[in-house]
């Protein structure tokens, strides 16, 4: 049994690549999994698509440059974790134990088995995120998905399902607006 779940992405605020590309997906959830899959549809060629990184693998910091973002937590639970996946094949899953306080890598998780796939105006990447020694499949789970892109002259523009204060704040758990209800087996 799986649930499913799409989304559109917004930007925060209007920019050159904001203008010429529309971000969307969808997210599911299975049994010690989660399924992410974004979609970015427009034009391609004004997005720095591989940051500065030569390296794949666990990598710091991704959101300086473009990469797609997901938060999960139990409702009622302070804790958190955060979900980053490059284009280029980086990657890092962190854990919160409230807004924005005790960060560190999660290292109760393998690599996320990740797809890239690039065509003429649309780019694709379809992750599988390993999650079952984080949260018991039973549990419901409140997710926000959102994207940091990066354009080829620089400029960082965010995008989200929902912007709820005066900056981009990702971490804002009001913004943790979808809801996956725990798988049963």
């Amino acid at each position: 049994m799986s649930s499913l779940q799409e989304f559109k992405l917004y930007p925060f605020a209007a920019g050159s690549v904001t203008e010429t590309i529309s971000i969307s997906g969808s997210i599911a959830r299975q049994s010690g999994a989660l399924h992410a899959a974004f979609e970015v549809q427009g034009g391609l060629e004004w997005v720095n698509w591989l940051g500065t990184s030569r390296s794949t693998g666990r990598c710091q910091e991704l959101w300086r440059h473009t990469c797609f973002e997901l938060f999960f937590a139990i409702p009622g639970d302070p804790a958190y974790w955060e979900v980053n996946l490059s284009p280029n094949g980086c990657w890092n899953i962190y854990r919160f134990t409230g807004y924005r306080t005790g960060m560190r890598e999660e290292a109760e998780v393998d690599p996320p088995v990740c797809h890239v796939a690039a065509d003429g105006a649309l780019f694709s990447l379809g992750c599988a995120i390993d999650c079952q020694a984080l949260v018991d499949d039973s549990a419901d789970l409140e997710l926000a998905v959102s994207s940091v892109i990066q354009d080829t002259r620089g400029s960082i523009s965010y995008w989200a399902i929902d912007h709820l204060g005066p900056e981009p704040d990702f971490h804002n758990r009001a913004s943790f607006s979808m809801v996956l209800s725990g798988v049963h087996k």
